[in-house]
């Protein structure tokens, strides 16, 4: 039956329209062709002028001939719409022809759409408060945001094109190794790991020689590589900041007794492993009440600032000086043995008593006891507990204060109640 449908016309999923051999009559449309043409039924046989216009039908007419014509790209108007179709015509073996029918118009949108969304995120991208740049698998730089180039000091342009990029940012030889060796590292984590996120802070260089911390976060997408990053300069500083301030005693400007109790574990912890010895010096200001309620809090305080000043110009660099609270001070000295600890106690009590602080004038005598207990590293070396050899010390210097108050205060004594005479 040369008129008849073939049986798979109604399964394609895809508008066809069965034409005549002279390609001008639609015979018959296929399910996705009456949803096309916003046809409720059968609407064949009709001018193919019909249903795409004038224009376009004429096109598909000339499409025919003995040999396919490559699928043709028109507009028409579909429903009273102007669309884009997409259309190819193949002649079946008795003598008719078939259209096959390729809505653009819905991939054009789709297009449309995407791009409207790149240009969108690009946008959000440039309105970040942090750099963003985009690498492919070979390196190359695909996306890079004004404000990730205006954080070092560079326009966008200038970053894209900066060949020379490591040894501006990280002029030193040593640091700049690190950072590529950091980075190289980085991009191996992030792409055998698709949810890992590198993380790391390096202090670069920006164009005007500058020094910024900057805040690095690396990880894969697809097959690309995302970096995002910020100056965290100020934060850092003032994170600095209120570590300084809470582990410093407001009055004198020493370490309190949070940040002695904390480096001390760090210090005795290396001597154990080093094996050397470490003292423990226990200073309490004598008769602090008396000064107080004679002189005045004012005055009070002047002298614990005082007495702070001259522990520092007494002790090493490396010993560590704390404010415990009060009138009562302690100086951990690593490496120091009996003789020079007594030696140093002694020193810092002579230096107090034979220099009385002047107010207005008025010379006002002050006296310390010091109280001193050792830890001799080679018998610390076994022992594996930092905070007990630290608790142990603290307990036997003070035990050796109170032995300095009761027998007079102005004096040194040793642990276990010996005298400190250096």
């Amino acid at each position: 039956m040369p008129h008849a449908v073939p049986g798979w016309f109604d399964h394609v999923r895809c508008p066809l329209i069965l034409t005549d051999a002279d390609v001008t009559t639609a015979l018959a449309l296929n399910e996705e062709s009456l949803r096309l043409f916003a046809l409720a039924g059968p609407a064949a046989p009709c001018a193919l002028s019909t249903l795409l216009g004038a224009s376009a039908a004429g096109v598909v007419t000339a499409m025919r001939g003995p040999e396919p014509l490559p699928p043709r790209i028109v507009e028409a108007r579909v429903a009273g719409e102007a669309r884009a179709l997409g259309l190819a015509l193949s002649r079946l073996e008795d003598g008719r022809h078939l259209l096959t029918i390729h809505d653009l118009m819905a991939e054009y949108r789709a297009a449309d759409r995407l791009s409207a969304l790149e240009a969108d995120i690009q946008e959000i991208m440039e309105t970040l408060p942090v750099g963003v740049e985009i690498y492919d698998g070979e390196g190359n730089c695909l996306f890079a945001n004004s404000h990730g180039a205006a954080v070092v000091g560079y326009s966008i342009n200038e970053l894209i094109n900066l060949d020379d990029w490591w040894p501006r940012a990280y002029p030193d030889p040593a640091y700049r190794a690190a950072a590529m060796a950091a980075w190289e590292a980085g991009v191996r984590s992030a792409r055998a790991d698709l949810d890992h996120v590198h993380m790391a802070d390096w202090m670069v260089t920006c164009k005007d020689g500058s020094q910024k911390m900057i805040h690095f976060r690396l990880r894969s997408l697809g097959d690309n590589l995302i970096l995002v990053y910020w100056d965290v300069t100020e934060h850092r500083q003032l994170v600095h900041q209120l570590r300084v301030l809470a582990d410093t005693d407001d009055l004198t400007g020493l370490g309190n007794r949070r940040r002695f109790l904390a480096e001390s574990e760090a210090v005795l912890r290396t001597a154990r492993e080093a094996g050397t010895p470490v003292a423990l010096l226990m200073i309490d200001l004598d008769f602090f009440k008396a000064i107080n309620d004679h002189f005045g809090h004012a005055v009070g305080d002047l002298m614990l600032r005082d007495v702070a000043d001259k522990c520092r110009r007494t002790l090493r660099e490396q010993d560590l000086l704390a404010r415990l609270g009060g009138e009562e001070f302690a100086a951990l000295l690593p490496g120091v043995g009996e003789a020079e600890a007594l030696r140093v106690a002694q020193t810092l009590r002579n230096f107090v008593a034979a220099a009385p602080m002047m107010i207005e004038g008025r010379s006002i005598p002050a006296t310390v006891s010091i109280g001193v207990a050792l830890l001799d590293g080679q018998a610390a070396r076994g022992n594996a507990s930092t905070s007990g050899e630290l608790s142990d010390l603290l307990r036997r210097a003070d035990e050796a204060l109170y032995a300095a108050k009761r027998a007079g205060r102005n004096r040194v004594m040793r642990d276990e109640g010996v005298p400190g005479i250096a």
